[in-house]
């Protein structure tokens, strides 16, 4: 859901989750993970941590693009650690897909952050300071059209998230470990532009929010025009808009 506007005003919360070396010793200092850190809002977020002070432990598929990145991200933040992890979980595109890339799609978006956050759980427990689980999502309250089994991932990655920070909150123990839920409004990848904002300005505004009390909200600050917008509108003439959107998206791919 969006953020009250006055919260678009605030400083971020992200500091509270940086913890410096005090043995000057930088491999101490926090960390942060970033699945498909290869390119895109996964790379954006790793460069814009950096600049804030975090290690980056970069998750990728691809063995050739992770490395660059590595070394790109080494190279303008010398006082920074990076290490890469490789799994690759498959891919899929908007066209037909088979019921194995089917397997494969809720094995990426749904079965893969559950078993990592599963793994890490303990381990952040164990640190006893505010930690954060953040998720990004497109578009879970509104189905879309054309790649309904995505669109159906998020879904359930939204209740997943909803329901796992609501249980760390009522246990003491765990308390400070936050599960942040970021969801936008992009339907389909046009050029930048006032609702289409570049993957470097999406992640500066994803960390200008984080640490505000919200669960779930909506960064970027036209997205969330847009999606108040939406939410005026009869659910019918919504699925329209964004069948609309998303058709021609699609028939390009399966050309």
């Amino acid at each position: 859901m969006p953020l009250p506007l006055i919260h678009y005003l605030y400083a971020s919360g992200l500091p509270k989750y940086l913890r410096k070396s005090s043995s000057g010793d930088p491999s101490e200092s926090s960390w942060a993970l970033i699945t498909g850190a290869s390119d895109g809002i996964g790379f954006a977020l790793a460069h814009e941590l950096a600049c804030r002070g975090f290690n980056i432990l970069l998750h990728g598929r691809n063995v050739t693009k992770l490395t660059s990145v590595s070394s790109k991200l080494s190279t303008g933040h010398p006082t920074r650690l990076f290490r890469t992890i490789i799994a690759d979980a498959g891919s899929f595109t908007s066209a037909d897909i088979s019921q194995i890339e089917n397997t494969s799609l809720y094995i990426i978006n749904v079965l893969f952050p559950l078993t990592l956050t599963r793994a890490l759980l303990p381990h952040f427990q164990s640190l006893n300071r505010p930690t954060l689980i953040l998720t990004c999502g497109s578009q879970v309250q509104v189905g879309q059209p054309y790649i309904a089994a995505y669109s159906g991932c998020k879904a359930a990655l939204h209740a997943w998230n909803r329901a796992l920070g609501a249980e760390l909150r009522r246990n003491p123990k765990t308390a400070q470990i936050e599960v942040l839920e970021v969801v936008d409004e992009v339907f389909a990848a046009t050029g930048e532009g006032l609702f289409m904002p570049s993957a470097e300005r999406m992640a500066r505004e994803i960390l200008r929010r984080v640490g505000l009390g919200h669960a779930n909200f909506t960064p970027y600050f036209w997205h969330m025009v847009m999606g108040s917008v939406m939410g005026l509108l009869p659910e019918r003439m919504v699925d329209g808009l964004v069948a609309g959107l998303l058709e021609p998206s699609v028939e390009k791919v399966g050309e």
